[in-house]
């Protein structure tokens, strides 16, 4: 046995060379840039392309949703509807884009022409307005699509 302990030592010796037995440290790297991008949009309160927001809530005797999505030109997708309550029979519904200006964005919905929706953010509340007869083909006599909503 004593013949082969060299052999068995040789090779160990190579490794009491702390750099050799222990690994380079990780290096962080910095974050991709789309990563870094969009945490910059987000604290600057810019548009999240893909980010998709639902509200609910009630006006003009009506019960209101609305759904918001940010696309990656900067221009926002709301689609939003309306149903009456207490036994009136009265839906509707609208569906635009647009690139708020501030808290405020205005829409022009295609179903109904001259027709303007005011879309109005408020911390974690929406505020939609939208009247007169021109709005009156996404709607029926009986409901509106005014209102506040909050986000769920």
């Amino acid at each position: 046995m004593r013949r082969f302990l060299p052999f068995i030592l040789l090779p160990l010796a190579g490794c009491m060379d702390p750099a050799a037995i222990m690994p380079p440290a990780p290096t962080v790297a910095p974050p991709a840039p789309r990563q870094a991008e969009a945490g910059a949009r987000a604290q600057a309160g810019q548009p999240r392309p893909g980010r998709v927001v639902n509200y609910n809530g009630r006006g003009d005797g009506s019960l209101l949703r609305a759904t918001l999505t940010e696309l990656p030109d900067g221009r926002t997708r709301a689609v939003g509807s309306t149903q009456a309550t207490g036994g009136r029979f009265c839906a509707g519904s609208f569906e635009g884009t647009g690139r708020f200006q501030g808290d405020t964005m205005v829409i022009e919905p295609r179903d109904a022409p001259g027709c303007r929706v005011f879309l109005t953010r408020q911390g974690r509340r929406l505020e939609i307005g939208a009247g007169g007869a021109e709005c009156l083909p996404l709607h029926g006599m009986a409901c509106g699509l005014s209102g506040s909503l909050t986000q769920r």
